[in-house]
């Protein structure tokens, strides 16, 4: 409208009447906000709902956005929707006294009750005209196969049966389109879902229909799928030689489109954990302190590796959460950030060789990029590493400085060099080790970061929060940090009770909700009362190391986020003395004496 010749609207609005007219100025003005706010850049009301229906960024599982009808609708819902994620109230909170609580809707899948065995998850939300309530959480299963569950009632939808998928099958959907693997080596199966298919059939919700088995006749590492193209890391074994390679395959057309070697590069020899890409580039994540690094997806070229980047840029910002000790409250908490010195090996990157194998000491785990604020996102056994405006630091333009937030483990304790680091020891009682037996997950969506890597991180990178230094003045961090306060403590370790998030295999995000694969614990699930369940089931998930999705639901069905104050919280924590407080004095005590 703001395009069209003034005459010829002072046209239309005469043949108004007034209440049209309100009516059309009001959606002028909203849709003036909705841009100013950067709830969307289009001009034009469908273009910019397509964005929220349709489109991988902003688009929801739940349908959230399906009710849009107008600029004022998406403002009204966008702004519902930042403010349950807390993105609205954190820049105002004083985290050193007050901290603020997510009151999500927590939902728990688990058609199978105690023989719940959920390995990965992707989220279905692509609508068309013949079948606009599409939405559904896809999952595989530890003893194979592949099911869909409606994502408001959690009931099974469609399932495929355990003959189409090996046990932990990985799972990888995009467009509609569903790729997981087979038992025999380098195979794939590819499903599309049943409304892509043309004919005339009725197609049923969450249903799926095999298109093709690709057959890959090496052994595939890692693979990603961005429809149409499916990304595979692919070890070749000659003898005693392994010949590393990047692939990428048409999976509509069932043809090889890229082949590119990785023998130059840092990991070769088997040396990956995780691919992942965009338009043009390829991030490989591997066994090493230095074993980051991007890829030219057209010709293979080393772009840039977090070792060179840390010789010529330094060390990143490093933050880590300020002690504070956890409860039973089943809660997202907004945690105060400190700024600390980096890690020592972070700092020693930029003078170790390539190759020392003393950087294989360390693992980088998962890496993901959020197209909402461009930002790199890699997630390592002790921290987050935040690569802001990745696109122009890869043109070599000016950019923020590289952030990593620094998870409380006990390795980051021996490493981190810092005046508190006893406040950092005493914290870390209340902390588990982490287990080797499953690698950390994570998802980025929306300027959101979902992490579980012992416990459930949340950062919000729209949400810029107060924080301080070790010397306590006062500074902005760049972001906002939540981690779940219902963690176990050091007896937790012998007395064996459960924690949800140990061995989470998968984590997933959109707009509106976190999905996360937890273990099943009665005693620590929202709103769940384990009289409700049979007598003998939480026995029974533990002999079947019972596994299901854990939905954290922040649209309408959510809570406003509060703001308490940290010493209420502590004081209503630990009202009884802690019986490890002596166990803690007599090893710092001897730590100190040992220096």
């Amino acid at each position: 409208m703001e395009r069209v010749p003034p005459e010829l609207l002072a046209r239309v609005f005469a043949e108004l009447d007034p209440r049209s007219l309100a009516h059309a100025c009001a959606d002028t003005v909203w849709a003036h906000v909705a841009r100013t706010h950067h709830f969307t850049a289009a001009r034009d009301l469908r273009a910019a709902l397509a964005r929220y229906h349709y489109g991988a960024e902003h688009a929801s599982a739940a349908a959230y956005f399906d009710d849009v009808r107008s600029f004022a609708g998406l403002c009204a819902a966008r702004t519902l929707l930042d403010t349950r994620w807390g993105t609205r109230a954190a820049p105002h909170v004083d985290t050193a006294a007050d901290t603020l609580e997510l009151r999500p809707r927590v939902q728990y899948y688990r058609p199978s009750g105690a023989d719940e065995e959920v390995w990965r998850i992707k989220l279905e939300y692509v609508r068309d005209s013949r079948s606009p309530y599409e939405n559904c959480l896809i999952e595989s299963l530890a003893s194979g196969g592949v099911r869909t569950l409606d994502i408001h009632t959690g009931a099974v939808l469609w399932s495929t049966g355990a003959p189409d998928a090996r046990p932990y099958p990985h799972l990888e959907f995009a467009d509609g389109w569903l790729v997981f693997d087979r038992d025999a080596p380098g195979h794939f199966e590819v499903w599309r879902s049943a409304r892509l298919v043309p004919d005339a059939r009725e197609a049923h919700r969450g249903e799926f229909v095999r298109y093709t088995i690709l057959d890959v006749p090496e052994m595939v590492r890692a693979y990603r799928l961005q429809f149409p193209t499916l990304a595979l890391y692919v070890a070749r074994s000659h003898s005693v030689t392994i010949h590393d390679t990047y692939a990428e395959m048409d999976v509509r057309a069932k043809s090889l489109v890229r082949s590119l070697p990785l023998a130059d590069t840092l990991h070769a020899h088997r040396n990956i954990h995780y691919i992942e890409f965009d338009e043009a580039h390829l991030f490989l994540v591997g066994f090493g302190y230095n074993r980051v690094s991007i890829l030219s997806r057209e010709s293979g070229a080393v772009l840039w590796t977090l070792g060179e980047h840390i010789r010529t840029h330094g060390a990143p910002e490093c933050y880590r959460s300020a002690p504070l000790r956890p409860d039973e409250r089943h809660a997202l908490l907004l945690r105060e950030q400190v700024r600390v010195p980096p890690p020592r090996w972070l700092t020693a990157l930029a003078h170790w060789a390539p190759h020392d194998p003393a950087q294989l000491a360390y693992a980088w785990h998962a890496v993901h990029a959020d197209r909402d604020t461009d930002t790199l996102v890699v997630l390592g056994e002790s921290g987050l590493l935040l690569l802001p405006a990745y696109h122009a630091m890869l043109r070599g333009e000016p950019t923020p400085p590289a952030r990593m937030h620094l998870f409380a483990t006990e390795r980051d304790a021996r490493l981190v060099d810092e005046e508190d680091a006893d406040d950092l020891l005493d914290a870390l009682r209340f902390r588990r080790r982490p287990r080797a037996e499953m690698h950390g997950q994570l998802s980025v969506a929306n300027g959101r970061v979902a992490a579980v890597f012992e416990t459930f991180t949340l950062l919000d990178l729209h949400a810029p929060t107060r924080g301080r230094d070790t010397a306590h003045n006062a500074l902005e961090v760049p972001f906002a940090v939540y981690e779940w306060s219902d963690l176990p403590n050091a007896f937790d370790w012998y007395a064996g009770p459960i924690d949800q998030f140990r061995g989470c295999s998968c984590v997933q995000m959109d707009a509106t909700g976190v999905y996360c694969v937890t273990r099943q614990a009665l005693d620590r699930e929202v709103g769940v009362t384990p009289a409700d369940f049979p007598e003998g089931y939480q026995e029974a998930c533990i002999q079947h190391d019972s596994s299901m999705v854990t939905g954290f639901h922040f649209d309408t069905r959510a809570e406003p986020p509060a703001v308490l104050a940290r010493e209420d919280i502590t004081r209503a924590r630990s009202p009884a003395p802690d019986p490890l407080e002596q166990l803690v004095a007599a090893e710092l005590h001897t730590r100190s004496a040992s220096v």
